[in-house]
């Protein structure tokens, strides 16, 4: 889905996370703020260098990743 319709699967994962359908639009570098989040609520080690590192380079694959970890924290 990620593939396909990023925009489709970047919504479902704001509205995961408890932020709304529109954030992935209305805010600049969503998927920035979502990756900090995804890392937040589940106490993920990490820096903000990586998560920009990680987003500008594979943007999908960051995305698939942050399902997953939603998913192994039973969100």
């Amino acid at each position: 889905m990620t593939i396909w319709c990023s925009g489709a699967s970047t919504c479902a994962l704001s509205i995961r996370v408890g932020d709304g359908f529109c954030m992935p639009f209305c805010v600049p570098d969503a998927l920035l703020a979502l990756r900090v989040r995804v890392r937040g609520l589940g106490d993920v080690k990490g820096t903000i260098c990586n998560d920009c590192l990680v987003i500008s380079f594979c943007g999908p694959c960051a995305v698939c990743q942050m399902q997953r970890e939603l998913y192994a924290m039973g969100l």
